[in-house]
């Protein structure tokens, strides 16, 4: 089967000569490859039955590229060749090239800033133009638009009325504007630095007066008036940047931009504002109470007044941590973990960052040693050193108060917990079955900021069977301290 292509204007139907297709099957085989004549059309011949696809590869200058191909089918015993009508929409898109020139001697001018405006005055680009006084602007839609200058050249006179200008449906060429600018004069600063709050002057701020390409052409120091001039500016565009602020103020990060524009008959009058500094620094120091020794790895939350936390902190081997950057506020100073051997702070300490600090705020927090300790009681036969479970013994205080009363289990142990700091006898006042009892004490100390318990390793015979006689005081077994020989009389060394 035929098809005959016609291509036209969409909106004038006029032919369009040059565009070239590709018949494709429908696997995607390219078929046919044709170009349009000067009557816009291209025919194709004896395809075979089935479906396929036309697609534009070449589009003529200033029209937009049809994006979707056009499907058709070569059905079975069709006579006449099918006729394909592909309109094309003109471009409807443009570009502008902007030259920027001295007026005079025609130079290129580098740094001009434009605008381009559509015509309800809505900014659509914003381009500056190169060390050839170039800037393009591409893909604007057709309409009529204003190109503003919104920074001139260095040196130069800015433009006072927009240009003009038009994008037509269908251009196939960038638009070229030429733009002069004239040159301009000298001019004078004067700076006044105050207190954003009070209006109050700040005398000492130090400020640089920077070009366009960042040179720094004055440096100056406020007065006890907070004022400072600078003269004999050359035309142009500068900024005012802060180097120097003043203790408990924050430093001016944005520069102030400002113009030297020609003919000024008056000092151009800068005030800039400082606000108080609105962030703080706390330093930790944490200390044994008693003997203010320094405490490493003691670990902080600090929370605000919402209970958040804003940070955690630990202490280093001088006992310190720096908080910095703190908002101005109340906040809370709370201990997670305290050290082994110390009681943990209970009570949160209480802080606050004030508006305008200049120095950090020093906390010195004081951690007590622990007053509180433990032992860990081992039952052995004195023979076989085999556990004793039953043994049961009383822990008796200086004033020979009974504080504990405890039994040793399978293992042969018992455990006495939460005693308080000072000296204490364990007593065995029930032995295992078959052994004899203990007669003599045990004495043993629980000291200041104990982490380990106290051990103590008791021996016990067996009952000896013989005749009734004298019996024999009991004594430490030299061999081993700590333990105790049920018939050598002696101590247990607690550590």
């Amino acid at each position: 089967g035929n098809v005959e292509i016609t291509k036209i204007d969409k909106d004038s139907k006029a032919p369009l000569e040059g565009v070239v297709f590709e018949v494709r099957d429908s696997k995607g085989k390219v078929v046919a490859k044709v170009k349009t004549d000067k009557e816009g059309k291209a025919n194709v011949s004896d395809l075979s039955i089935g479906k396929y696809e036309l697609v534009e590869v070449e589009t003529p200058a200033g029209y937009k590229p049809l994006e979707t191909p056009i499907l058709f089918e070569i059905e079975k015993g069709r006579i006449t060749a099918l006729q394909l009508t592909v309109e094309n929409e003109l471009v409807d898109t443009g570009n502008v090239e902007i030259t920027k020139v001295d007026k005079e001697n025609k130079d290129a001018l580098a740094d001009a800033v434009f605008e381009i405006q559509d015509e309800a005055g809505q900014v659509v680009a914003k381009i500056t133009t190169d060390k050839k006084g170039q800037a393009k602007v591409t893909n604007l839609s057709v309409g009529t638009y204003k190109l503003v200058e919104v920074k001139a050249p260095k040196g130069y006179k800015q433009l006072v009325n927009p240009i003009t200008f038009q994008v037509e449906k269908g251009m196939t060429k960038s638009l070229a504007l030429t733009v002069e600018n004239e040159m301009l004069d000298k001019g004078s600063v004067e700076i006044t630095k105050v207190d954003k709050d009070s209006q109050k002057a700040l005398e000492g701020v130090v400020f640089e007066v920077q070009d366009e390409k960042g040179k720094v052409v004055a440096k100056v120091t406020t007065d006890k008036e907070g004022k400072v001039n600078v003269s004999d500016l050359s035309v142009g565009s500068y900024k005012l940047v802060e180097v120097e602020s003043l203790p408990g103020y924050k430093k001016l990060t944005e520069p102030v931009s400002f113009e030297i524009k020609k003919g000024m008959t008056k000092v151009l009058s800068l005030k800039v504002e400082n606000e108080q500094l609105d962030k703080g620094s706390v330093e930790i120091t944490k200390v044994d109470k008693e003997s203010q020794k320094a405490l490493a790895g003691v670990v902080f939350e600090v929370q605000d007044e919402q209970g958040k936390v804003v940070t955690e902190v630990t202490t280093d081997k001088e006992g310190k941590a720096k908080i910095t950057d703190l908002s101005v506020g109340k906040y809370k100073l709370v201990e997670t973990k305290s050290l082994p051997g110390y009681k943990k702070l209970t009570e949160p300490v209480l802080f606050e960052i004030k508006k305008g600090m200049t120095e950090v705020l020093s906390l010195k927090v004081e951690n007590e040693q622990l007053d509180k300790g433990s032992v860990e009681i081992t039952k052995m036969a004195a023979e076989s050193k085999n556990v004793l479970s039953g043994a049961v013994f009383e822990v008796h205080d200086e004033t020979g108060k009974v504080v504990a009363k405890v039994t040793t289990d399978k293992d042969g142990k018992a455990k006495v917990s939460d005693l308080s700091v000072g000296n204490y006898t364990l007593v065995e006042v029930e032995a295992p079955k078959g052994y004899e009892k203990l007669t003599n004490p045990i004495p043993f100390e629980i000291t200041k900021g104990m982490i380990s318990s106290v051990q103590l390793e008791v021996l016990n015979k067996l009952i000896a069977l013989k005749p009734p006689g004298p019996e024999e005081p009991e004594t430490t077994d030299p061999e081993k301290p700590g333990t105790t020989d049920p018939e050598k009389p002696g101590t247990t060394d607690p550590e």
